[in-house]
């Protein structure tokens, strides 16, 4: 996944909140979720960044989220849903 200029922001927001949920990482392993979790809150907040942490840590299913977060997010600014 790659995180546009105009999505970082979103992505960011997203990605802080869903990590404190534990129903986010059912299937990661404790040590993965522990470095995960670590680096997020050290990383900036540039597009590039965001998508390297996306494509280290997150699992198909976690991505497909928040791929569908972000496209909610679009038609909820474009006043659509």
């Amino acid at each position: 996944m790659k995180v546009s200029n105009e999505d970082a922001q979103a992505t960011a927001i997203y990605l802080l909140r869903a990590a404190s949920r534990p129903a986010f990482w059912r299937d990661v392993p404790f040590d993965k979720k522990l470095e995960a979790v670590d680096s997020l809150n050290s990383i900036g907040r540039s597009p590039s960044e965001l998508t390297e942490w996306i494509n280290k840590y997150l699992t198909a299913e976690q991505i497909n989220k928040l791929g569908t977060s972000i496209r909610q997010r679009r038609r909820r600014g474009y006043g659509v849903g």
